[in-house]
């Protein structure tokens, strides 16, 4: 550029333009047509740079191009440049932010960026733009148990290897936190504590233990408290942990212990015929069902609200002020008020089994087609996000909670258990 300058200079000095080769004897070359002169600074006119630093080729670099739009170094692979700015093609995405390698993701197909930049699969493949479900953890190891998400990590146990373990969301090993247990029951999280019933006592743990750590807290023993926990359903909300008691004489009672206290309560409920096989929190109440009818009980006491006599239920989940269920005969996924009233049809599905719910959606398992559904809330749309799953027999009555399925959902993604594996499926 330099050099460019003191011919332009030179010749305007001589009082005329000459080429190159009549000022500096070397071979024919013009001027650079993209080099503006005035008084004898020179400088590339718009759009074009010297972005090679060669003197002599002068300012080479078309900035409207696809290997300099808009500036030195800005690449727009996989793009178009209009007016210095590239457009990625359809497909491609600039998820990296980093101008040297341009539209570089591949959306489709980015399992980092599915269908949009930043969008993870959380492991799990990126096919035409949408996620695929994946594993959480190896076929075998952990299976035939429940789960729950909280944070970065789901929290798992497996009934067929008694254990309880913690894995990132994102994917990685499995960390064994509790191994050793007899008749293992479910997991309930409140609100950074894991609680679990495993038949002789009721036992807790914080979420940041680790491996090798301290010993799970005994927070209801059998032995001192003359309680058998039932495996069947199991919660924890509102200060309290609440577990189903059977002895021969009442089949299936309620009962529940302070977890600031360690005050137990029994006989809160009794069912005559069928146990409680879920039960579900939240702020307000705790939400349970026979396998026939849906109750409420409010964590400050009084009397167990009956919300009505249904077909067989499938499962239930509790969302801001409804409760979404599946009604197994009938083959409806409904809604009823937690305030009580009547129940709403939002869609129509052999079979239906466990059900989960958000803001935006209700997720149910399809037993019969092997599926995960979801409704759109406020819509009429019904989509399949995952098939060939091999979900337990659907049955229309309780049933031990070896063949439950369960599934539920965050804000990354839905997690649901199989006959053989636990899935999940980023949002």
């Amino acid at each position: 550029m330099i050099r460019r300058a003191r011919i332009v200079a030179l010749a305007f000095t001589a009082g005329q333009l000459f080429s190159c080769n009549q000022i500096l004897g070397i071979s024919e070359r013009g001027l650079d047509p993209h080099l503006s002169c005035d008084g004898g600074g020179c400088a590339c006119v718009a759009g074009f740079a010297d972005c090679d630093g060669n003197e002599n080729n002068g300012c080479e670099a078309d900035l409207s191009s696809t290997t300099s739009c808009g500036g030195c170094g800005r690449r727009c692979d996989n793009g178009q440049c209009a007016q210095g700015l590239c457009a990625c093609g359809d497909g491609y995405g600039d998820c990296n932010g980093r101008a040297a390698d341009g539209c570089e993701a591949m959306l489709d197909a980015d399992p980092r960026n599915c269908g949009a930049c930043g969008h993870d699969c959380l492991g799990g493949a990126c096919v035409s733009r949408r996620c695929q479900p994946a594993a959480i953890v190896p076929l075998g190891t952990y299976n035939r148990g429940v789960l729950v998400p909280h944070g970065d990590h789901v929290y798992l146990s497996s009934w067929t290897d008694p254990r309880i373990a913690r894995i990132p969301v994102a994917g990685g090993a499995a960390e064994v936190l509790v191994h050793g247990l007899v008749h293992l029951g479910p997991l309930a999280l409140a609100p950074d504590t894991l609680y679990w019933p495993a038949g002789i006592a009721l036992f807790s743990l914080p979420v940041t233990q680790t491996t090798g750590g301290a010993s799970p807290k005994i927070v209801v023993d059998q032995a001192k408290a003359y309680v058998t926990m039932s495996t069947a359903a199991f919660a924890v909300g509102g200060g309290y942990a609440y577990w189903q008691e059977e002895t021969p004489a009442i089949p299936s009672s309620l009962s529940r212990v302070s977890l600031t206290s360690g005050l137990i309560e029994r006989g809160l409920w009794e069912g005559k015929t069928f146990l409680i096989n879920q039960m579900v929190t939240d702020d307000s109440n705790l939400y349970f069902c026979d396998g026939f009818s849906l109750f409420a009980l409010a964590h400050g006491g009084g009397t167990v609200v009956n919300f009505g006599d249904f077909s067989p239920v499938g499962g239930f989940a509790v969302h801001g002020a409804n409760i979404f269920y599946t009604d197994f005969s009938n083959e409806y996924i409904l809604r009823i008020p937690t305030k009580g009233g009547a129940s709403v049809m939002l869609a129509a599905s052999p079979q239906p089994g466990a059900v989960a719910a958000d803001g935006e959606a209700v997720y149910w398992i399809d037993p019969v087609n092997g599926a995960v559904v979801r409704f759109v809330l406020g819509s009429s749309a019904i989509e399949t996000v995952a098939t060939g799953q091999d979900f337990a027999e659907a049955l229309p009555t309780p049933t031990p909670m070896l063949n439950r399925q369960t599934i539920m959902v965050d804000d990354k993604a839905i997690y649901w258990s199989t006959q053989t594996r636990f899935m999940k499926l980023a949002k």
